[in-house]
């Protein structure tokens, strides 16, 4: 879904998926679905084949799943989920103010679990963006 012809289909489902992701009763199921969460990441990621659109409703369905307890320790240790989430709040990351703001509410969702506290504040690229 990179391709031209296909990104307004690929922003379509985006916008799907963050509007589901804003009901309290899609919270583990949206994160435990493993293609929506490999198309999530990927358009989370900081790349060219990626709009700004897109990336923005994948960023702010992260950051509305990352809210639910059950998600909070899985999210932290799915390093493609981190390394998306930490790239796009870096203040040098070419991102607009929007996508970073939903990409800084995520890692600080995440990190109101216990066992993230640690590790997040151990790792430099994180406590440089936060």
């Amino acid at each position: 879904l990179t391709a031209p012809p296909y990104r307004n289909c690929r922003e379509h489902a985006l916008r799907a998926f963050w509007n589901l992701s804003s009901d309290q009763a899609n919270g583990d199921l949206i994160w435990s679905h493993d293609l929506t969460k490999m198309a999530l990441v990927f358009a989370s990621q900081l790349s060219a084949d990626v709009d700004r659109d897109s990336r923005e409703y994948a960023v702010d369905a992260l950051a509305n799943q990352s809210f639910h307890d059950a998600n909070m320790g899985p999210m932290w240790t799915h390093e493609p989920t981190k390394n998306a989430l930490v790239a796009a709040s870096q203040l040098s990351a070419e991102v607009e103010h929007e996508c970073r703001k939903h990409a800084v509410r995520a890692l600080a969702n995440l990190s109101f679990h216990d066992a993230n506290m640690g590790p997040m504040w151990d790792d430099e690229p994180t406590k440089m963006a936060l």
